[in-house]
C-alpha cells in the first residue's frame, strides 16, 4: 500500500460483543424456559387447548416455532363457589388460573369443574 491509506470496517470492542452475546443468550433462555413451563403445565394440569392458527402469538413463542393456542380450558377441583342461580364460579385470583393467564397470554382461559356424579363437565365462570 503505498499510498498508506488503512481500509476502514467497523470495529466493536471486544467487551460490547461479550455484553451483546450475554444479552442474546438472556432473552433466548426466556423463551425457552418459558416454553418448558407452558408444556410442563399442559401436561400436569391436563388441559384441553385448541391451536388457533389466525392467532399472532407473542414473539419469543414465534421465534421458536411453539404453537398459538386459541382456547385453553383448564381442569378445577378446588376453591370453587355456587352462586345463587346454581352456576359455579372461582376468582380471578385463583392460583392455576393466573398461572395460565401467565404462560398462555394468547389463549382465552376457561375452567372446567371435572365429572362427578353426572358424569358430565360443568363450565365455571372466571370472575
Amino acid at each position: 500500500m503505498a499510498s498508506g491509506k488503512r481500509l476502514s470496517f467497523v470495529r466493536f470492542s471486544l467487551r460490547f460483543v461479550f455484553v451483546l452475546i450475554t444479552g442474546i443468550c438472556i432473552v433466548l433462555g426466556y423463551g425457552v424456559e418459558w416454553i418448558r413451563k407452558r408444556r410442563a403445565f399442559l401436561k400436569e394440569e391436563t388441559a384441553t387447548r385448541l391451536v388457533g392458527h389466525l392467532i399472532k402469538p407473542p414473539l419469543l413463542l414465534r421465534m421458536f416455532r411453539e404453537p398459538p393456542y386459541s382456547l385453553l380450558m383448564v381442569p378445577l377441583s378446588d376453591n370453587i363457589t355456587i352462586e345463587s342461580d346454581s352456576a359455579l364460579s372461582v376468582t380471578d385470583a385463583h392460583r392455576t388460573i393466573m398461572k395460565a393467564k401467565a404462560l398462555f397470554p394468547e389463549a382465552e382461559i376457561r375452567a372446567l369443574k371435572p365429572p362427578d356424579d353426572s358424569h358430565k363437565w360443568q363450565d365455571i365462570i372466571i370472575k
